[in-house]
């Protein structure tokens, strides 16, 4: 007797849903839930510096805006007319040439799309919805599966209209679905203006805070603090030593001791304790310590070279890498004030000058050591290095809160689209 095998019939419904919508969602094609999908000029149009109208490309197209900046290229009233798209308040814009995905809601602002950009008119689906819609999984999978292009990678009008989507019947599912992301969009994007802000507090205050060659005491200073700054060479101040030496691949990736890595000191004018690598103890090599200053000694470009990071750890076994020096201070010194005068303007413009190489760049061991630097009494020292450790870290605090809204915004992607 012949036995079926019965199948199991996945009902059409996300995984997280709005209370009170049970229905199944519907499977449709982009091309069937847009009332129009088209693209911009394929051609140059006549610039005209004068120009009101902005002639976008799909770099123009950030977190939900259209962004004008000193690269756009302006054309004429008369030239926009000639490519008129008829954009309107139900118009979504997505980048389709080179960058793929980069979105935009249209607020009637002045401009011209070129061939780079894809307008996406909604009519009776929600336009909330479907720009949350074409950022899920499975609509972003389907268009990276059919791009075109070698160098120049390009996503077809036909294509985007063959797009297999499911939506929920209900517009108010719709709605309800849209809104919710838009605000963790709002969110996400207050974010990152605050820690915007936050970096460019600092680095107003690493200009200001630290004397220079210029001036011998800094613009900015605490309260009760008057004295003039003293200055010394490095070389006069302390001693360099080498990273690791005589290593091969087979080295790494084992054994008791560590090894701070050429990252932990690119990024960390503190170098992180959990930014270590295992290697095998090995008494031949440098142990780090204490207080140890580490310089990178090549870079991708000249404003790299020579990044800094300073090591607050009293760890056994650990050493530092074969791309870095380490350099020891025979005197004492705030070891938080060392890390962020380092880093300074100051400081960083004449090690930039040292930086040497054309594909990559290189710099000097001795000459950077040959760099004066300026620091007042320790009681100053202190008092600047606490103020830029809180700070640093308050920057820390609000990265780790974008990450998270970040990590929120995918899952709901993950599991209220199908």
């Amino acid at each position: 007797m012949r036995k079926w095998k019965q199948m199991k019939v996945e009902k059409l419904v996300p995984k997280i849903r709005f209370q009170g919508f049970t229905e199944e969602w519907e499977a449709k094609k982009l091309g069937e839930i847009l009332l129009k999908i088209g693209d911009g000029l394929h051609g140059t149009p006549i610039y005209n510096i004068n120009g009101n109208t902005a002639f976008v490309n799909g770099n123009n197209l950030i977190n939900g805006k259209i962004v004008i900046n000193k690269e756009t290229k302006m054309v004429d009233n008369f030239q926009q007319s000639k490519n008129d798209k008829s954009l309107n308040d139900n118009t979504i814009l997505m980048s389709i040439n080179g960058t793929i995905g980069n979105l935009a809601y249209y607020n009637n602002e002045n401009v011209m799309l070129s061939k780079s950009v894809a307008f996406l008119e909604t009519n009776k689906y929600s336009k909330l919805f479907i720009y949350q819609l074409l950022q899920s999984e499975q609509i972003i999978y389907y268009f990276i599966n059919n791009l075109t292009g070698t160098t120049i990678k390009n996503l077809g009008l036909k294509i985007i209209r063959k797009t297999p989507c499911k939506v929920p019947k209900e517009k108010m599912e719709q709605e309800n679905i849209g809104n919710l992301l838009k605000k963790i969009d709002q969110l996400i994007a207050l974010q990152q203006q605050k820690i915007a802000l936050l970096e460019l507090l600092k680095k107003a205050f690493l200009q200001k805070m630290f004397a220079s060659e210029n001036q011998k005491v800094p613009e900015i200073r605490f309260v009760g603090f008057n004295d003039e700054w003293e200055h010394e060479k490095l070389v006069n101040l302390g001693h360099a030593f080498s990273g690791l030496s005589g290593k091969s691949k087979k080295d790494f990736g084992h054994g008791k001791a560590k090894f701070v890595t050429y990252m932990n000191v690119f990024k960390n004018p503190l170098a992180s304790l959990l930014e270590v690598e295992p290697i095998e103890i090995d008494n031949k090599q440098h142990e780090i310590k204490y207080g140890d200053v580490f310089f990178t000694i090549s870079s991708e470009t000249p404003m790299e070279v020579g990044m800094s990071s300073v090591w607050k750890y009293n760890s056994p076994n650990v050493y530092l890498n074969s791309f870095c020096f380490g350099y020891r201070l025979d005197y004492n010194f705030d070891l938080n004030y060392l890390a962020f005068m380092l880093r300074s303007n100051d400081f960083r413009k004449k090690v930039i000058i040292l930086a040497q190489g054309i594909s990559r760049f290189n710099i000097s061991k001795n000459k950077l050591l040959n760099i004066e630097i300026f620091f007042p009494m320790l009681k100053e020292q202190q008092k600047i290095g606490v103020f830029f450790e809180e700070l640093d870290q308050l920057i820390s605090t609000n990265n780790h809160k974008l990450t998270n809204l970040k990590s929120l915004k995918k899952s709901l992607l993950q599991n209220m689209f199908i």
